[in-house]
């Protein structure tokens, strides 16, 4: 029998431990407590009144008398009432609940050590429990509210309220409305409120913020890409420059963007979904958290195509030594601009290196973008390898997207994070589709000065003039080779463009795009095989070539050493006419020689 008291007290116990979880955030003005009472064992008090006595318990009367208070002090945050308390089960063993929760077990043990049996000691203390209850006390989920400006929240008010409710606090902030569910509480202004809540003998409190939200968030927003296939990298860049904009902040809030959720590259012509999450946050606003959810449009059109009719180079000094505005030049309507830059961090500590484009003017403009990035690395050949070998994929396939840029804003299209000696590389085109001029901007920041959008208004002047600009940066080149005769030689990076208004000269051309034809021509009456090579007679250089549409890459070539590029199968008394596109890259050592020749001499290559 002893055993099965004591099994009885402990599922109880559990049960309590898991109710007292569930409402561990719920305030009341109704307070179960227990404590030793000499001659008495102990006593549960309600607001400092007797309740009720534990003289004996098999566990100790102080250990039973906390059980059973902690039991009320749940029921009265779960605003128990007189009714709510029952006496269950038969002799010799009983239980007090309230709100169908177990408060205690009374046995034959309990009853006969306190004075009374089983039933009658339930009785009288399940008496004494609904007299607490019946007491005028209050009940609230929690003692603190956040109220936005002009929106109303419900503060349930429960209990065993007395002679309704009254209620006090600034009316300036808040004003408050007694509804059957509790008080419905208004934000009239911001600050902070003290909410009075009161009834009979019983009073609460609570304390309203009342704020602003940080900012808005529209749900949905739209975004031009264009290219044969649009890979991940450019449709993420394009899903959140449209979120960025889909959020508006408060002044001094600040607009957070989360990683975009793309899928996979896009087909010309088509159409997805990509989801941005956007947190706008700042002091004393309420933070405001939701998904952008962007269409990319995928849409083809000529007015992204095309050579650029002008160079801008970002080179002098290669190493930045300091923070700030380096490089700064115009981007004019109907006069497409290809940018290169290549800087090394010297500043002996991590930085941003941005690339930004600047509407000055107070209508929005956009402007399409191709891009080819690398680094950042210590390797400053490779840096310009990768950028000038995503740059002619990008071009090649047509691969860009549309940045709309607000009036007197920047738009930050590259951020690249160096460390201390790192460096970076970059070709870029802009086109400007509406007739707005637009500013470049590179600039040297800390990191966390790096945002997708800003203000002009603390524009800084250059550290360095503006580069020279360079009109027309394209060359074609032609050649005919002619199998069992001279070979053919045609140099990339030789006769320098020039600015008319500087008078500087590019050495090396580096960023022009060249353009190769070469006939190869085989009079024999067999089929005979012709070899396409680079030789880096300038010093340590890599390349990247577009033969007939294929992308072939070199490794990195020691001065004067030589590579295959392509073998070309020409039929017998047949011409075979080859297309080279390349672009001398940064970081490498230019002019560079093409040769052709016969493949006899080759030391191995790839056939397109």
């Amino acid at each position: 029998m002893r055993s099965r008291h004591f099994v009885a007290a402990l599922i109880a116990a559990i049960l309590l431990a898991l109710v007292c979880c569930e409402s561990a955030r719920c305030v009341t003005t109704l307070k179960f407590e227990a404590r030793f009472a000499p001659k008495r064992g102990a006593i549960v008090t309600a607001n400092g009144v007797k309740v009720l006595s534990v003289h004996h318990a098999p566990q100790g009367a102080l250990a039973l008398a906390r059980q059973i208070s902690d039991g009320l002090n749940v029921a009265a945050e779960k605003a128990a009432k007189p009714e709510d308390v029952k006496v269950t089960g038969a002799d010799p063993l009983f239980s007090v609940a309230v709100a169908d929760q177990p408060i205690v077990a009374v046995g034959r043990i309990l009853a006969y050590s306190n004075g009374s049996t089983p039933a009658g000691l339930a009785s009288n203390w399940a008496d004494a429990i609904k007299q607490a209850f019946s007491a005028a006390y209050l009940t609230v989920a929690a003692t603190e509210y956040t109220v936005p400006l002009g929106e109303a929240r419900l503060v349930p008010v429960r209990g065993n309220p007395k002679q309704g409710l009254r209620i006090e606090g600034p009316s300036k902030i808040v004003s408050w409305k007694i509804v059957p569910e509790g008080v419905l509480i208004t934000a009239n202004g911001t600050g902070r409120a003290k909410i009075n809540i009161s009834s009979a003998h019983a009073a609460i409190s609570i304390s309203v913020w009342a704020a602003r939200y940080a900012g808005s968030i529209d749900k949905q927003a739209a975004a031009i890409v264009t290219g044969v296939s649009v890979p991940r990298s450019i449709l993420a860049k394009a899903a959140l420059l449209a979120a960025r904009q889909a959020a508006l902040a408060e002044r001094g809030a600040q607009i957070h963007l989360g990683a975009a959720t793309v899928p996979p590259p896009l087909p010309a012509g088509q159409t997805v979904s990509a989801t941005v999450p956007v947190t706008i946050s700042g002091p004393d606003y309420l933070p405001r958290v939701g998904d952008v959810l962007v269409a990319l449009i995928n849409q083809a059109s000529a007015s992204w195509a095309g050579d650029p009719s002008v160079l801008l180079v970002s080179n002098n000094p290669e190493r930045l030594r300091a923070s700030g505005l380096w490089y700064q030049a115009p981007l004019e309507p109907q006069k497409a601009a290809r940018f290169l830059y290549h800087h090394l961090n010297g500043l002996g500590w991590r930085a941003a290196l941005i690339v930004e484009v600047e509407n000055p003017s107070p209508s929005p403009a956009r402007v399409h973008i191709t891009e080819g990035t690398g680094g950042p690395s210590q390797h400053e050949i490779y840096s310009g390898h990768v950028a000038t070998r995503l740059f002619l994929s990008h071009q090649s396939a047509g691969v860009g997207y549309v940045a709309t840029l607000p009036g007197t804003s920047r738009y930050a299209a590259v951020v690249q994070y160096l460390g201390a000696g790192d460096v970076a590389s970059g070709l870029l085109e802009f086109r400007l589709l509406d007739p707005v001029p637009l500013r470049l901007n590179l600039r040297l920041a800390s990191p966390d000065e790096a945002f997708l959008l800003s203000d002009p208004s603390r524009q800084e002047p250059a550290r360095q003039p503006a580069g020279a600009s360079f009109p027309n940066p394209y060359k074609k080149l032609q050649g005919t080779y002619t199998l069992g005769g001279r070979w053919l030689f045609l140099s990339v990076g030789r006769d320098p463009l020039q600015d008319d208004e500087n008078h500087e000269l590019l050495a090396g051309n580096y960023g022009v795009t060249y353009e190769m034809r070469i006939e190869i021509v085989n009079p024999s009456d067999h089929a005979e095989r012709a070899e396409i090579a680079i030789s880096a007679s300038a010093g340590v250089a890599q390349g990247v070539f577009m033969i007939d549409g294929a992308q072939v890459e070199t490794r990195l070539l020691r001065p004067y050493e030589e590579a295959a590029l392509a073998k070309i199968v020409v039929p017998a008394a047949g011409t075979r006419t080859v297309k080279i596109r390349t672009v001398p890259e940064p970081g490498s050592n230019y002019p560079i020689r093409i040769i052709v020749r016969p493949a006899v001499a080759s030391q191995g290559g790839q056939s397109p």
